[in-house]
């Protein structure tokens, strides 16, 4: 398994209220106003993208089709869609729901054919306005302001980094649900991880959650005092035994600082987590930016580097063997997705206010393709 390494940035939401009023129209028989001969100037580009907008990436079961999802500037979520009707992106804004606890600047993440092995439901967990974990339906293009997955009770820190949901153990009827967050009294990574047994009628599902969080300590047991403060977790498409992994943002005094700290994890059919100790080595991650982690399809990751003079990535990821993508990187938000039995890696972050840019990570070529999703914003 190629060795991993993994940062963690600093990403502050800021809550602000979102209010939609209709105005009513109390003189319905007035006069209009006069017909002006200039016209009307273009307003300001209101559904554009948020500035250092969230992201979070999907790719669809069994069709593949990638959906992208990211916060326009009224606060709304959206989501661009790339599949086999869908090329070039659709990036439409009738798109887009506005949950009513939703924050500016929110994090998010996401899982697809969770409850169905269909495409058409993805779930958004987003940290709402009270600074608990919260989601979202999205069927399509029809509008939905509930969620069919019961989330566990949760106090997400104010100044968490990332948020990660991956769905784990398919065995027919009982599908899991990792949730990784820090805890806002602890300010340490909590895990948990839920259960739905999908055979239950919609109504009556059955929906359990198990805190997981002991397992992560033991794992750094080798190291006194140590404890992770934030995990991400990913799939491994090279490692069929143990195919999951946590890279884990670790305070440490016997490793003189802040250690990034890969675990490989497997669950079992009857629903036992097995974390095993630390399988890759640890390092100083002093140096790295206040960016998101892009986990990528061959179990590296990367991240943004102070250690270049403009934003781009440090080649860390593989041994020192991945190249840094030719692009401008203005932002710190980052995310990716990949195919299932995929060596490719698609990585995704903003570049303005209309945007998106989606770099192509070829892991059997070695090299980038870039490319721009530009968003509709009227």
């Amino acid at each position: 398994m190629a060795t991993a390494s993994i940062a963690i940035g600093l990403s502050i939401g800021i809550a602000l209220g979102l209010n939609r009023r209709g105005k009513d129209n109390a003189n319905t028989t007035a006069n209009p106003p006069p017909i002006s001969g200039t016209p009307a100037q273009p307003s300001v580009k209101l559904h554009g993208l948020m500035s250092n907008t969230p992201l979070t990436a999907i790719t669809t079961i069994p069709d593949n089709a990638r959906h992208l999802y990211f916060q326009e500037k009224t606060g709304s979520f959206r989501r661009a869609v790339y599949s086999s009707q869908a090329t070039p992106w659709r990036t439409a804004t009738d798109d887009a729901h506005l949950p009513p606890d939703a924050k500016n600047n929110t994090l998010l993440a996401g899982v697809t054919g969770f409850l169905t092995d269909s495409p058409d439901l993805d779930i958004l967990i987003y940290v709402n306005s009270t600074n608990q974990l919260s989601c979202v339906d999205w069927w399509g293009l029809r509008d939905s302001s509930r969620c069919t997955i019961k989330l566990p009770k949760t106090s997400v820190a104010a100044g968490s980094r990332q948020i990660s949901a991956t769905t784990l153990g398919y065995d027919k009827d009982l599908r899991g649900l990792l949730l990784t967050y820090t805890d806002a009294t602890s300010e340490k990574a909590v895990m948990m991880l839920g259960f739905v047994n999908t055979s239950y009628p919609q109504t009556t599902k059955l929906y359990t959650w198990r805190n997981e969080t002991d397992r992560l300590s033991s794992a750094l047991d080798y190291y006194p005092s140590a404890f992770a403060t934030t995990c991400i977790a990913g799939v491994n498409l090279q490692n069929s035994t143990l195919p999951y992994f946590l890279g884990c943002y670790v305070n440490s005094t016997v490793k003189g600082g802040p250690t990034v700290i890969q675990f490989d994890f497997s669950l079992s059919t009857s629903g036992d987590l097995t974390i095993r100790g630390e399988s890759s080595f640890n390092h100083d991650m002093s140096f790295v930016a206040d960016s998101d982690v892009a986990p990528l399809a061959q179990g590296g990751a990367l991240f943004l580097s102070h250690s270049t003079s403009q934003y781009g990535f440090d080649p860390i990821a593989y041994g020192g063997t991945t190249q840094s993508p030719t692009s401008r990187f203005p932002f710190n938000r980052l995310t990716s997705t990949y195919a299932t039995n995929s060596n490719s890696t698609y990585l995704y972050h903003q570049l303005n206010d209309t945007v998106l840019a989606e770099e192509l990570w070829d892991g059997t070529s070695g090299f980038w393709i870039s490319s721009n999703i530009t968003i509709d914003t009227l």
